[in-house]
């Protein structure tokens, strides 16, 4: 029975440091807006290192991966990545990932940051939206 406990407790205190690394390594923030005729999503994420994409999600609608290419960031980057998705054709033609002018639901939006290379959770924030 102790050596039960002991390899239990061993397995929790080694799983602990590695979710604990990638939760205090990046602050991820989700910003929405909705109007009549738009939907305007941005997931900004800070002291993060490597390469990237974004998800959100608006219940019931579905998940809407970033386009690619995925975004790095690095020193040069200020160990930062912005992610924006939009209805707006304006702002989509300037790199924004589309998304339909309806696409927020109820005002709320999930944003998750996940690593490229393995598709690891990095980070999420659920997020109001002003309606404006």
């Amino acid at each position: 029975m102790l050596k039960k406990f002991f390899t239990y407790f061993g397995l929790f205190f080694a799983l602990s440091f590695v979710v604990t690394e990638y939760a205090n390594a990046a602050s991820v923030s989700v910003k929405c807006e909705v109007r009549s005729n738009r939907s305007k999503i941005s997931i900004d994420a800070l002291g993060v290192s490597g390469t990237f994409y974004a998800v959100v999600y608006s219940p019931p609608s579905v998940y809407v991966r970033s386009k690619l290419p995925n975004k790095v960031a690095s020193s040069s980057t200020g160990y930062e990545v912005e992610f924006d998705f939009d209805s707006n054709s304006a702002d989509v033609a300037a790199g924004a990932t589309q998304i339909a002018y309806n696409y927020i639901k109820y005002k709320t939006v999930y944003g998750y940051l996940r690593r490229a290379n393995d598709g690891l959770l990095v980070g999420s924030m659920k997020a109001t939206c002003i309606a404006k």
